[in-house]
């Protein structure tokens, strides 16, 4: 069973949002896509945020799973809709 699900949800319509920059307060630039996901072409690394707390989840012996709905240009809700709803046990 996984005790932790880390997300890292997509950017909203219209807007490419960075959450760990600006000292953890974020920023976000405008966009011509219409659909939730993120624009490629941005230097992509996984936020320091999430690194550290899976570093600590996996530390302290919890299971958890890790999903960035930035990676794709399009919001793939039917691929994640499936992950959610997978049951370890």
């Amino acid at each position: 069973m996984t005790n932790v699900f880390l997300i890292n949800l997509p950017s909203p319509p219209k807007m490419n949002v960075f959450r760990d920059w600006a000292g953890g307060y974020g920023t976000a630039l405008e966009s011509k896509r219409i659909y939730p996901g993120h624009d490629p072409g941005f230097f992509e690394v996984s936020n320091i945020q999430f690194i550290y707390i899976a570093g600590m989840l996996r530390n302290s012996k919890f299971s958890f799973i890790y999903k960035n709905l930035q990676e794709n240009e399009k919001f793939q809700n039917k691929a994640f809709y499936r992950t959610t709803s997978k049951r370890k046990s």
